[in-house]
Protein backbone atom coordinates (compact mmCIF):
# COMPACT_ATOMS: atom_id res chain seq x y z
CA UNK A 1 0.00 0.00 0.00
CA UNK A 2 1.04 3.57 -0.69
CA UNK A 3 -0.49 6.73 0.75
CA UNK A 4 -1.89 9.09 -1.87
CA UNK A 5 -4.52 11.81 -1.64
CA UNK A 6 -5.51 10.94 1.94
CA UNK A 7 -6.05 7.23 1.35
CA UNK A 8 -4.09 4.01 1.14
CA UNK A 9 -3.85 2.55 -2.37
CA UNK A 10 -3.29 -1.17 -2.90
CA UNK A 11 -0.60 -2.07 -5.43
CA UNK A 12 -0.52 -5.69 -6.59
CA UNK A 13 2.69 -7.21 -7.95
CA UNK A 14 3.96 -10.70 -8.66
CA UNK A 15 7.03 -12.08 -6.90
CA UNK A 16 9.25 -12.35 -9.97
CA UNK A 17 12.40 -10.27 -9.70
CA UNK A 18 15.00 -9.55 -12.41
CA UNK A 19 18.31 -11.35 -11.96
CA UNK A 20 21.62 -11.61 -13.78
CA UNK A 21 23.81 -14.66 -13.17
CA UNK A 22 21.73 -15.51 -10.11
CA UNK A 23 21.93 -12.09 -8.46
CA UNK A 24 19.16 -9.53 -8.13
CA UNK A 25 19.68 -6.73 -10.64
CA UNK A 26 18.40 -3.76 -8.62
CA UNK A 27 17.78 -3.20 -4.92
CA UNK A 28 18.79 -6.17 -2.78
CA UNK A 29 19.67 -7.15 0.76
CA UNK A 30 22.97 -8.47 2.05
CA UNK A 31 20.92 -11.49 3.19
CA UNK A 32 20.52 -13.75 0.15
CA UNK A 33 17.08 -15.02 1.22
CA UNK A 34 15.60 -11.58 2.01
CA UNK A 35 13.52 -9.99 -0.76
CA UNK A 36 11.25 -7.41 0.88
CA UNK A 37 13.29 -4.43 -0.31
CA UNK A 38 13.32 -5.63 -3.93
CA UNK A 39 9.57 -6.28 -3.81
CA UNK A 40 8.95 -2.84 -2.31
CA UNK A 41 11.03 -1.27 -5.08
CA UNK A 42 9.08 -3.22 -7.71
CA UNK A 43 5.73 -2.12 -6.25
CA UNK A 44 6.84 1.49 -6.05
CA UNK A 45 8.18 1.44 -9.61
CA UNK A 46 4.80 0.09 -10.78
CA UNK A 47 2.92 2.71 -8.76
CA UNK A 48 5.08 5.65 -9.81
CA UNK A 49 5.69 4.36 -13.35
CA UNK A 50 9.35 5.27 -12.84
CA UNK A 51 8.64 8.97 -13.24
CA UNK A 52 11.31 10.04 -10.78
CA UNK A 53 10.46 12.04 -7.71
CA UNK A 54 12.19 12.80 -4.48
CA UNK A 55 13.11 11.04 -1.28
CA UNK A 56 10.62 13.10 0.71
CA UNK A 57 7.76 12.18 -1.67
CA UNK A 58 8.64 8.49 -1.40
CA UNK A 59 8.73 8.58 2.41
CA UNK A 60 5.32 10.29 2.49
CA UNK A 61 3.97 7.60 0.14
CA UNK A 62 5.43 4.79 2.29
CA UNK A 63 4.31 6.12 5.68
CA UNK A 64 1.34 8.41 5.17
CA UNK A 65 3.27 11.04 7.11
CA UNK A 66 4.01 14.62 6.21
CA UNK A 67 7.52 15.51 5.13
CA UNK A 68 9.39 18.73 5.79
CA UNK A 69 12.44 19.80 3.81
CA UNK A 70 15.14 22.22 4.90
CA UNK A 71 17.81 23.70 2.65
CA UNK A 72 21.13 23.56 4.49
CA UNK A 73 21.93 27.05 3.22
CA UNK A 74 18.84 28.53 4.90
CA UNK A 75 17.92 26.47 7.97
CA UNK A 76 15.88 28.18 10.70
CA UNK A 77 17.75 29.39 13.77
CA UNK A 78 16.08 26.70 15.88
CA UNK A 79 16.90 23.86 13.47
CA UNK A 80 18.80 21.87 16.11
CA UNK A 81 15.75 22.04 18.40
CA UNK A 82 13.46 20.94 15.55
CA UNK A 83 15.76 18.01 14.77
CA UNK A 84 16.05 17.00 18.43
CA UNK A 85 12.25 17.08 18.83
CA UNK A 86 11.81 14.95 15.71
CA UNK A 87 14.32 12.38 16.96
CA UNK A 88 12.69 12.22 20.41
CA UNK A 89 9.37 11.48 18.68
CA UNK A 90 11.06 8.68 16.68
CA UNK A 91 10.32 10.52 13.44
CA UNK A 92 12.05 9.41 10.28
CA UNK A 93 14.92 11.74 9.44
CA UNK A 94 16.91 11.62 6.23
CA UNK A 95 19.30 13.59 4.08
CA UNK A 96 19.69 13.81 0.35
CA UNK A 97 21.81 15.68 -2.14
CA UNK A 98 20.43 17.25 -5.30
CA UNK A 99 23.00 16.54 -7.99
CA UNK A 100 21.17 18.28 -10.81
Amino acid sequence: QFWQHNEWLDIVIDDRLPTFKGWLVFLHSAELNEFWSALLEKAYAKYESLKGGSTIEAMEDFTGGIGVMYDVKAVPDNFCEILEKALKRCSMVGCSIDIS
